[in-house]
């Protein structure tokens, strides 16, 4: 290669290419996302003591989303009262304000009032005359970006910049000029979670005498079989928790987000919030059948009814959605508890009584044996 070269050298006007003649050359360019603002105002009376008149609190949430993927978060109380439409427009504003002191050039916002979205696009006509002016201000700061793009999102997406715009309105004063609010995560009852799964376990055995016996006796082995075939109902919970994967439908994706607030996935294990703030282990339904069986007719259990078996399996630290009526099912098709039970006297089916008895009020208007004339009666 050496000796090639020499004998061939490159001429000083030749331009120097590094790729080789008959490489393919391939390029790729990474599109990356621009910053995101999403705006938010809030304004609302609070309540004060006789002989004060109420107040009239407005506050601004502003939530921006780097090219990154970092969050940079503004809650900013306003000074003067205001209308909703007038702290929506208070909030565009500042956040325009602070994108331009951040030297941004390119930002896509983002709200949830339609009205300040058409209005500033130049879809809506602005007629009150009090909002002229937050419409003249919030045109010419866009005019100072090189590209800015609105889009109108629901309630549910802006739910961040709402609840900084809420905090800004109800915990502002007029004398502070900055409070500080820390948010930090902690896991409530997590030794006592713990202990309570331990000991649950330690009733949770499967003995081979005992499982033949309970194959002639418990009805519910039918049941059994159908939740084994049946998908895990835990599932879109963990693929939410683990991999933020919705379902496909978009009634089943509006309902996981609705119930997932009061589930929690920690170590693996997915747990639902009880209304005394215990964590309860999901099950799925073949662990939730051996549950009730072991707490209505196991070691220590007394055929208690439905709803007491159930109380009882919360109190051990269990849930899975179908649980009330499972434990109905068990307790009324137990055949123990049909043997060995009070007899009910009710009759199966409700009792309709004849109401209408007039037809049968004159048949004995046709039964007179002697059938003689009045007349002849006294001779």
């Amino acid at each position: 290669m050496a000796d090639f070269l020499a004998a061939h050298p490159i001429p000083d006007d030749s331009p120097l290419k590094c790729e080789f003649p008959d490489e393919q050359s391939l390029s790729v360019e990474g599109k990356e996302s621009g910053w995101v603002m999403f705006f938010d105002g809030s304004s609302a009376i609070q309540p004060s003591k006789r002989p004060e008149m109420p107040r009239i609190r407005a506050g601004v949430g502003l939530v921006f989303i780097t090219p990154q993927g970092g969050i940079l978060r503004h809650s900013i109380a306003l000074t003067e009262p205001c209308t909703n439409n007038e702290a929506e427009y208070e909030a565009l504003i500042a956040g325009l304000e602070l994108a331009i002191e951040m030297d941004i050039k390119e930002m896509k916002v983002c709200g949830d009032s339609q009205l300040i979205l058409n209005q500033v696009e130049g879809i809506f006509e602005v007629k009150k005359p009090e909002l002229v002016k937050y419409h003249e201000r919030a045109q010419e700061l866009m005019a100072k970006f090189t590209k800015i793009t609105l889009e109108k999102v629901s309630r549910a997406y802006n739910g961040m910049a709402d609840a900084l715009a809420r905090v800004a309105t109800q915990l502002s004063k007029p004398d502070d000029e900055e409070i500080q609010i820390m948010i930090r995560n902690r896991r409530s009852l997590a030794p006592y979670l713990m202990e309570i799964e331990r000991e649950a376990n330690a009733h949770l055995y499967v003995d081979l005498e005992e499982w033949e016996e309970d194959q002639m006796r418990d009805p519910d082995e039918v049941m059994e079989v159908e939740a084994n075939n049946k998908e895990d109902w835990r599932k879109p919970f963990v693929d939410y928790f683990q991999h933020q994967v919705f379902p496909g439908g978009k009634m089943e994706r509006e309902q996981l987000k609705r119930r997932v607030l009061c589930y929690v996935y920690v170590n693996d294990t997915l747990y639902r919030r009880s209304y005394d703030q215990l964590w309860l282990r999901c099950v799925s339904q073949e662990e939730a059948q051996k549950i009730v069986r072991e707490v209505h007719s196991g070691f220590c259990g007394a055929h208690q009814s439905g709803p007491k078996m159930r109380l009882h399996i919360k109190r051990m630290g269990y849930y899975w959605p179908t649980m009330i009526a499972d434990c109905e099912n068990y307790a009324k098709r137990c055949h123990m508890c049909q043997v060995n039970g009070d007899f009910i006297h009710q009759h199966p089916n409700p009792l309709h009584p004849t109401v209408a008895s007039w037809p049968f009020n004159k048949w004995g208007n046709g039964c007179d044996r002697t059938n003689r004339p009045a007349k002849l009666e006294g001779t």
